[in-house]
């Protein structure tokens, strides 16, 4: 009730960072720093945020939409077409690839940046590139079910691949960045 496993969660990499220290030394337990913290792209904290990405996929996609004159009526999460009905569920809220660019920038910045600024300046550009990502990948779909009256394919069978392999496409512009910084 109290969801105390969370807690646990969070402060399991921590424990393990003493652990090390105390076992290990300061000087080769400091190694284990960025493996113990990349742990966090794996617990669960992440659906905290969840709601937040929803909320901004609603909000960015109908102004999508409206701009490529699809009629639509916003009502919550819900987008209305004169076709159907589209929920932008949790899992439309673009969380996986937003966790996904995260863990990408820090493992990026971590081998290859020199300073801790360029690593946060990759950071905002995925994190950038994952929502804009998604709201077009959401859009597309709301786009092609109303243009082939809810029969296309993305809508029909399979949305959640052509988000992937949307975020592949925009793995080119991350790593161009990347590469510059």
């Amino acid at each position: 009730v109290a969801d105390v496993e969370i807690g646990t969660w969070v402060i399991a990499p921590l424990i393990l960072a003493l652990a090390f220290i105390v076992v290990l030394g300061w000087k080769v337990a400091k190694k284990t720093f960025f493996p113990l913290g990349y742990l966090y792209f794996a617990i669960p904290l992440w659906d905290y945020i969840n709601g937040l990405l929803q909320s901004g996929t609603v909000s960015a996609v109908e102004q999508i939409v409206r701009f490529l004159g699809v009629t639509a009526l916003v009502q919550g999460n819900r987008v209305i077409i004169q076709s159907g009905t589209f929920e932008i569920a949790g899992g439309c809220s673009g969380i996986h690839v937003f966790i996904v660019s995260l863990a990408l920038a820090a493992l990026y910045g971590h081998l290859y940046l020199a300073t801790r600024s360029r690593c946060l300046v990759l950071g905002v550009v995925a994190i950038f590139l994952a929502l804009i990502t998604n709201w077009i990948r959401v859009a597309t779909i709301i786009y092609a079910g109303d243009a082939t009256d809810m029969q296309h394919y993305l809508v029909a069978v399979d949305h959640y691949n052509f988000g992937w392999v949307l975020f592949g496409v925009s793995l080119i512009p991350f790593f161009l960045v990347a590469g510059r910084l």
